[in-house]
């Protein structure tokens, strides 16, 4: 079982609720700044606020698929990986059209258009496709 300790952090005495959750924020902090609203009482609009913002994100669940298969993508980077390591490559529903190491100059080449698939080749130490 975990458990979170809720750590007071150093602080100025002035400080609102609100001014502590924000350092903790601003500090990479989110978890204990969720943790340490949880433990105020106080109901303020400004903490009442934060507690929306830092608030996990719902989850919906849906049957219906969004991509599309990719597979023919897949199949093409194992056949080419050693060509392109450290690339970019782009693909038009399954078929290679350009790579370069530069994603905004292969976008700038090739346009934004439907169906496009931009996919970065590891380097040689990661190259895992």
């Amino acid at each position: 079982m975990l458990f979170l300790k809720v750590m007071e952090p150093a602080r100025d005495p002035a400080q609102s609720p609100s001014e502590i959750v924000r350092d903790m924020v601003e500090a990479g902090r989110v978890n204990e700044a969720r943790a340490y609203l949880a433990s105020l009482t106080d109901g303020s609009d400004e903490v009442e606020r934060w507690r929306q913002v830092l608030a996990p994100p719902p989850v919906v669940h849906s049957t219906k698929s969004t991509g599309r298969d990719c597979s023919q993508e897949l199949q093409w980077l194992r056949k080419h990986v050693r060509e392109y390591l450290g690339q970019w490559v782009v693909f038009d529903r399954g078929a290679f059209l350009d790579a370069d190491r530069s994603r905004v100059a292969l976008h700038d080449r090739v346009g934004d258009r439907p169906g496009l698939l931009f996919v970065r080749v590891p380097d040689a130490q990661t190259s895992e496709v």
